[in-house]
Protein backbone atom coordinates (compact mmCIF):
# COMPACT_ATOMS: atom_id res chain seq x y z
CA UNK A 1 0.00 0.00 0.00
CA UNK A 2 0.71 4.08 -0.19
CA UNK A 3 1.13 5.79 2.93
CA UNK A 4 0.71 9.59 2.57
CA UNK A 5 0.27 12.90 3.89
CA UNK A 6 -3.32 14.61 4.01
CA UNK A 7 -4.09 17.97 4.72
CA UNK A 8 -7.28 17.72 6.70
CA UNK A 9 -10.29 20.79 6.76
CA UNK A 10 -13.12 20.22 8.15
CA UNK A 11 -14.50 23.05 10.45
CA UNK A 12 -12.67 23.29 13.57
CA UNK A 13 -10.02 20.59 12.18
CA UNK A 14 -7.37 22.07 10.29
CA UNK A 15 -4.07 19.69 9.95
CA UNK A 16 -2.03 17.58 8.45
CA UNK A 17 -2.66 13.42 9.08
CA UNK A 18 -0.98 10.20 7.79
CA UNK A 19 -3.29 8.13 5.24
CA UNK A 20 -2.90 4.58 3.64
CA UNK A 21 -4.59 3.40 0.36
CA UNK A 22 -4.16 0.91 -2.33
CA UNK A 23 -1.88 1.98 -5.53
CA UNK A 24 -5.86 2.59 -7.15
CA UNK A 25 -6.33 4.84 -4.82
CA UNK A 26 -9.66 2.71 -3.27
CA UNK A 27 -9.25 1.83 0.73
CA UNK A 28 -8.18 5.18 2.04
CA UNK A 29 -7.74 4.89 5.82
CA UNK A 30 -6.26 6.40 8.48
CA UNK A 31 -2.11 5.63 9.39
CA UNK A 32 -1.71 7.72 12.41
CA UNK A 33 -2.51 11.47 13.54
CA UNK A 34 -6.71 11.04 13.67
CA UNK A 35 -6.46 9.37 17.57
CA UNK A 36 -3.73 11.90 18.70
CA UNK A 37 -0.60 12.86 17.62
CA UNK A 38 2.27 15.45 19.16
CA UNK A 39 1.67 17.84 16.31
CA UNK A 40 -0.47 19.88 14.27
CA UNK A 41 0.75 18.17 11.09
CA UNK A 42 2.97 14.68 10.53
CA UNK A 43 5.11 15.24 7.50
CA UNK A 44 7.82 13.45 4.86
CA UNK A 45 7.29 9.60 6.85
CA UNK A 46 9.57 6.58 5.76
CA UNK A 47 8.95 3.16 6.90
CA UNK A 48 11.87 1.70 9.00
CA UNK A 49 10.23 -1.60 9.74
CA UNK A 50 6.72 -2.89 9.33
CA UNK A 51 4.45 -0.88 10.83
CA UNK A 52 7.64 1.55 12.13
CA UNK A 53 8.13 5.34 10.53
CA UNK A 54 10.30 8.03 10.87
CA UNK A 55 8.77 11.65 9.99
CA UNK A 56 8.78 15.57 10.82
CA UNK A 57 6.17 16.48 13.17
CA UNK A 58 6.04 20.56 12.66
CA UNK A 59 3.27 23.26 12.09
CA UNK A 60 0.51 23.44 9.39
CA UNK A 61 1.95 26.67 8.48
CA UNK A 62 5.01 29.01 8.63
CA UNK A 63 7.80 26.61 8.88
CA UNK A 64 8.48 25.12 5.24
CA UNK A 65 7.46 21.95 6.42
CA UNK A 66 10.49 21.75 8.96
CA UNK A 67 10.23 20.52 12.03
CA UNK A 68 11.27 17.86 14.79
CA UNK A 69 12.09 14.29 14.04
CA UNK A 70 9.18 11.47 15.38
CA UNK A 71 9.25 8.11 15.60
CA UNK A 72 5.66 6.85 15.10
CA UNK A 73 4.94 2.91 16.10
CA UNK A 74 1.55 2.09 14.30
CA UNK A 75 1.38 -1.55 14.70
CA UNK A 76 -1.55 -3.12 16.00
CA UNK A 77 -1.28 -5.37 19.95
CA UNK A 78 -3.51 -7.57 19.88
CA UNK A 79 -6.81 -8.39 18.40
CA UNK A 80 -7.89 -9.94 15.56
CA UNK A 81 -5.49 -12.18 13.62
CA UNK A 82 -4.16 -10.23 10.15
CA UNK A 83 -5.01 -6.55 11.59
CA UNK A 84 -1.45 -5.37 11.59
CA UNK A 85 -1.83 -1.48 11.95
CA UNK A 86 -3.80 0.48 14.75
CA UNK A 87 -4.18 4.38 13.95
CA UNK A 88 -6.49 4.76 16.40
CA UNK A 89 -3.55 3.99 19.01
CA UNK A 90 -0.96 4.59 17.28
CA UNK A 91 1.92 5.62 19.45
CA UNK A 92 4.64 8.63 18.94
CA UNK A 93 7.97 9.81 20.54
CA UNK A 94 10.04 12.67 19.57
CA UNK A 95 13.52 11.93 18.87
CA UNK A 96 14.78 15.65 18.77
CA UNK A 97 13.01 17.19 21.77
CA UNK A 98 14.63 20.69 21.83
CA UNK A 99 13.53 21.33 18.35
CA UNK A 100 9.76 23.01 18.05
CA UNK A 101 6.70 21.07 16.75
CA UNK A 102 4.96 24.37 16.35
CA UNK A 103 6.15 27.70 14.77
CA UNK A 104 8.17 28.60 17.57
CA UNK A 105 11.95 30.15 17.17
CA UNK A 106 14.22 27.23 18.35
CA UNK A 107 17.86 28.00 20.53
CA UNK A 108 20.88 28.82 18.05
CA UNK A 109 22.54 25.43 16.80
CA UNK A 110 19.00 23.63 17.06
CA UNK A 111 17.60 24.30 14.25
CA UNK A 112 14.86 22.19 12.39
CA UNK A 113 14.58 19.18 10.09
CA UNK A 114 13.25 17.88 7.05
CA UNK A 115 13.38 14.52 4.84
CA UNK A 116 14.75 11.67 6.97
CA UNK A 117 15.64 9.01 5.12
CA UNK A 118 16.17 5.72 6.62
CA UNK A 119 19.63 4.10 5.57
CA UNK A 120 19.10 0.60 6.93
CA UNK A 121 22.01 0.59 9.55
CA UNK A 122 20.02 2.14 12.10
CA UNK A 123 21.10 6.71 11.14
CA UNK A 124 18.88 8.69 8.93
CA UNK A 125 20.19 11.05 6.01
CA UNK A 126 18.26 14.30 6.89
CA UNK A 127 18.37 17.42 5.67
CA UNK A 128 18.93 20.62 7.99
CA UNK A 129 18.95 24.27 8.76
CA UNK A 130 19.66 26.35 11.45
CA UNK A 131 18.38 29.26 13.17
CA UNK A 132 14.68 30.32 12.99
CA UNK A 133 13.18 28.24 10.16
CA UNK A 134 9.97 30.15 10.36
CA UNK A 135 8.21 33.57 9.19
CA UNK A 136 10.83 35.60 10.78
CA UNK A 137 13.37 34.13 7.90
CA UNK A 138 10.83 35.56 5.47
CA UNK A 139 10.51 39.46 7.89
CA UNK A 140 14.58 39.03 7.88
CA UNK A 141 14.31 38.66 4.11
CA UNK A 142 16.88 35.88 5.02
CA UNK A 143 16.61 31.99 3.51
CA UNK A 144 17.14 28.87 5.64
CA UNK A 145 20.64 26.82 4.38
CA UNK A 146 19.20 23.55 4.46
CA UNK A 147 22.23 21.08 4.06
CA UNK A 148 22.43 16.93 4.12
CA UNK A 149 23.37 15.64 7.35
CA UNK A 150 24.23 11.84 8.49
CA UNK A 151 21.86 11.64 12.08
CA UNK A 152 22.48 9.29 14.55
CA UNK A 153 19.37 8.86 16.79
CA UNK A 154 21.42 7.29 19.66
CA UNK A 155 23.90 10.33 20.24
CA UNK A 156 21.78 12.61 18.07
CA UNK A 157 24.63 14.10 16.59
CA UNK A 158 25.21 15.38 12.98
CA UNK A 159 27.46 14.87 10.88
CA UNK A 160 27.57 17.10 7.58
CA UNK A 161 27.51 15.42 4.01
CA UNK A 162 26.51 17.83 1.52
CA UNK A 163 26.03 21.50 1.87
CA UNK A 164 25.90 24.11 -1.19
CA UNK A 165 25.15 27.26 0.71
CA UNK A 166 23.43 28.72 -2.43
CA UNK A 167 21.04 26.21 -2.79
CA UNK A 168 18.69 23.97 -0.30
CA UNK A 169 20.30 20.76 0.07
CA UNK A 170 17.07 17.76 0.44
CA UNK A 171 15.85 14.65 -0.44
CA UNK A 172 18.53 12.44 -0.35
CA UNK A 173 18.35 9.11 -1.46
CA UNK A 174 21.55 6.50 -1.38
CA UNK A 175 22.15 5.25 -4.58
CA UNK A 176 22.36 1.50 -4.23
CA UNK A 177 21.26 -1.96 -5.62
CA UNK A 178 17.53 -2.84 -4.32
CA UNK A 179 14.69 -4.96 -5.18
CA UNK A 180 12.08 -4.13 -7.76
CA UNK A 181 9.17 -3.66 -6.55
CA UNK A 182 6.01 -5.64 -7.03
CA UNK A 183 3.36 -4.68 -9.59
CA UNK A 184 0.13 -4.86 -7.89
CA UNK A 185 -2.82 -4.87 -10.00
CA UNK A 186 -6.22 -2.85 -9.04
CA UNK A 187 -8.07 -3.74 -6.91
CA UNK A 188 -11.60 -3.03 -9.23
CA UNK A 189 -10.19 -4.78 -11.75
CA UNK A 190 -11.37 -4.18 -14.40
CA UNK A 191 -12.00 -0.69 -14.17
CA UNK A 192 -16.24 0.25 -13.45
CA UNK A 193 -18.15 2.54 -15.25
CA UNK A 194 -17.05 6.08 -13.73
CA UNK A 195 -20.87 7.15 -12.71
CA UNK A 196 -21.16 3.69 -11.24
CA UNK A 197 -21.50 4.77 -7.54
CA UNK A 198 -19.77 3.66 -4.59
CA UNK A 199 -21.31 2.31 -1.62
CA UNK A 200 -20.83 3.34 2.23
CA UNK A 201 -22.17 1.55 5.35
CA UNK A 202 -21.85 0.18 9.23
CA UNK A 203 -22.04 -3.13 10.42
CA UNK A 204 -23.19 -2.04 13.21
CA UNK A 205 -23.48 1.78 14.21
CA UNK A 206 -23.49 1.28 18.25
CA UNK A 207 -20.06 -0.27 18.23
CA UNK A 208 -17.27 2.16 18.84
CA UNK A 209 -14.04 2.84 20.51
CA UNK A 210 -14.12 6.04 21.53
CA UNK A 211 -14.24 7.08 25.08
CA UNK A 212 -16.21 9.92 25.39
CA UNK A 213 -19.82 11.27 26.70
CA UNK A 214 -22.69 12.84 24.72
CA UNK A 215 -24.23 16.35 26.01
CA UNK A 216 -27.33 18.20 24.53
CA UNK A 217 -31.43 17.37 23.74
CA UNK A 218 -31.95 14.16 25.47
CA UNK A 219 -28.26 13.40 26.03
CA UNK A 220 -26.83 14.95 29.70
CA UNK A 221 -22.97 12.99 29.71
CA UNK A 222 -24.27 9.94 28.20
CA UNK A 223 -21.77 7.79 27.13
CA UNK A 224 -21.45 7.59 23.31
CA UNK A 225 -21.71 3.97 22.71
CA UNK A 226 -25.22 4.32 24.97
CA UNK A 227 -25.94 7.23 23.01
CA UNK A 228 -25.30 5.71 19.63
CA UNK A 229 -28.60 3.38 20.00
CA UNK A 230 -30.73 6.08 19.34
CA UNK A 231 -29.14 6.12 16.29
CA UNK A 232 -31.95 5.98 13.74
CA UNK A 233 -30.02 7.36 10.39
CA UNK A 234 -26.62 8.32 9.40
CA UNK A 235 -26.55 11.82 7.61
CA UNK A 236 -24.38 11.93 4.41
CA UNK A 237 -22.58 15.57 3.89
CA UNK A 238 -21.03 16.45 0.88
CA UNK A 239 -18.02 19.39 1.19
CA UNK A 240 -17.87 21.91 -1.25
CA UNK A 241 -13.98 23.31 -0.86
CA UNK A 242 -13.42 27.43 -0.57
CA UNK A 243 -9.76 27.21 -2.00
CA UNK A 244 -10.73 26.89 -5.40
CA UNK A 245 -13.85 28.71 -7.79
CA UNK A 246 -15.40 31.80 -6.95
CA UNK A 247 -16.76 31.09 -3.30
CA UNK A 248 -14.04 31.84 -0.74
CA UNK A 249 -16.13 31.88 2.61
CA UNK A 250 -19.19 30.43 3.31
CA UNK A 251 -21.09 31.86 6.44
CA UNK A 252 -18.91 33.31 9.23
CA UNK A 253 -17.70 30.36 10.63
CA UNK A 254 -14.68 28.23 9.71
CA UNK A 255 -17.06 25.49 7.86
CA UNK A 256 -16.77 24.14 4.35
CA UNK A 257 -20.04 24.43 1.97
CA UNK A 258 -22.01 21.62 2.54
CA UNK A 259 -24.70 19.62 0.96
CA UNK A 260 -27.42 17.05 2.44
CA UNK A 261 -26.37 14.30 0.34
CA UNK A 262 -29.49 11.91 2.39
CA UNK A 263 -30.03 9.63 5.43
CA UNK A 264 -29.87 6.54 5.28
CA UNK A 265 -32.04 4.26 7.16
CA UNK A 266 -30.64 2.28 10.32
CA UNK A 267 -31.71 -1.02 10.71
CA UNK A 268 -32.70 -3.06 14.20
CA UNK A 269 -29.22 -4.46 13.47
CA UNK A 270 -27.53 -1.01 13.38
CA UNK A 271 -26.31 -1.47 9.97
CA UNK A 272 -27.11 0.96 7.25
CA UNK A 273 -25.79 1.36 3.85
CA UNK A 274 -26.41 4.03 0.75
CA UNK A 275 -25.16 4.47 -2.40
CA UNK A 276 -23.05 7.52 -3.28
CA UNK A 277 -21.75 9.40 -6.25
CA UNK A 278 -18.31 8.20 -6.34
CA UNK A 279 -14.59 10.56 -5.88
CA UNK A 280 -16.51 13.70 -3.63
CA UNK A 281 -15.46 14.19 -0.11
CA UNK A 282 -18.23 13.44 2.68
CA UNK A 283 -18.46 13.22 6.29
CA UNK A 284 -21.14 11.16 8.20
CA UNK A 285 -23.94 11.98 11.54
CA UNK A 286 -24.74 9.62 13.43
CA UNK A 287 -28.33 11.10 14.26
CA UNK A 288 -31.37 10.00 16.71
CA UNK A 289 -34.88 10.39 15.99
CA UNK A 290 -35.25 14.66 16.04
CA UNK A 291 -32.78 14.71 13.45
CA UNK A 292 -29.79 15.91 15.97
CA UNK A 293 -26.50 14.71 15.60
CA UNK A 294 -25.22 12.38 17.88
CA UNK A 295 -22.02 12.19 16.73
CA UNK A 296 -19.91 14.69 13.75
CA UNK A 297 -17.68 12.83 11.95
CA UNK A 298 -14.78 15.64 11.19
CA UNK A 299 -12.60 13.21 8.90
CA UNK A 300 -13.30 13.44 4.88
CA UNK A 301 -14.03 9.70 3.41
CA UNK A 302 -14.52 8.92 -0.28
CA UNK A 303 -14.48 5.78 -2.43
CA UNK A 304 -13.81 5.20 -5.97
CA UNK A 305 -16.85 3.80 -8.41
CA UNK A 306 -17.92 0.58 -7.56
CA UNK A 307 -15.81 1.26 -4.58
CA UNK A 308 -17.77 -0.48 -1.09
CA UNK A 309 -16.65 1.05 1.64
CA UNK A 310 -18.08 -0.55 5.17
CA UNK A 311 -16.76 0.11 8.55
CA UNK A 312 -17.59 -1.46 11.64
CA UNK A 313 -19.54 1.10 13.28
CA UNK A 314 -18.62 4.17 14.48
CA UNK A 315 -15.08 4.83 14.92
CA UNK A 316 -15.43 0.89 16.14
CA UNK A 317 -11.86 -0.71 18.26
CA UNK A 318 -9.55 -1.00 15.16
CA UNK A 319 -8.15 -4.09 15.80
CA UNK A 320 -11.06 -5.76 17.08
CA UNK A 321 -13.72 -7.32 14.93
CA UNK A 322 -17.37 -6.52 14.51
CA UNK A 323 -19.95 -9.29 13.31
CA UNK A 324 -23.38 -8.82 11.96
CA UNK A 325 -26.05 -9.50 14.43
CA UNK A 326 -28.66 -11.10 11.83
CA UNK A 327 -26.43 -13.69 11.04
CA UNK A 328 -23.53 -13.80 7.76
CA UNK A 329 -25.06 -10.38 6.07
CA UNK A 330 -26.62 -7.51 7.68
CA UNK A 331 -30.02 -5.99 7.44
CA UNK A 332 -28.73 -3.44 5.13
CA UNK A 333 -26.77 -5.49 2.68
CA UNK A 334 -30.03 -7.92 2.62
CA UNK A 335 -32.17 -5.38 1.92
CA UNK A 336 -29.54 -3.05 -0.77
CA UNK A 337 -28.17 0.57 -0.51
CA UNK A 338 -30.67 3.21 -0.43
Amino acid sequence: RIGFSRWEHLGPVNDVKLMVMNPDCTQMVGLGGTGGKPSNSLVQFHEVSPGEFVGVATSRRGTIQAGALVYMDARAEGGVDGVLLDEQHARFEILTPNVPTGEASPPAGVGRYRRPFPLGNGRFLVSWADGDVNERNELAQTAPNFGIYLWDPDTRRRTLVFDDPNFWDGYAIPVRPRDVPPVHPGVLAPAPDPNTPAIFGSIDVTQTGLNETVRGAQFDGTPLSEALRETTRVRIIEGFSSEIGPVRQFGLTMHEGAAILGEAQVYEDGSWEAAVPPQLPYHLQAIDRFGMAIRNQLLWIQANPGEERRCGGCHEDRVGQVLPRSGPTTLAQQAGPE
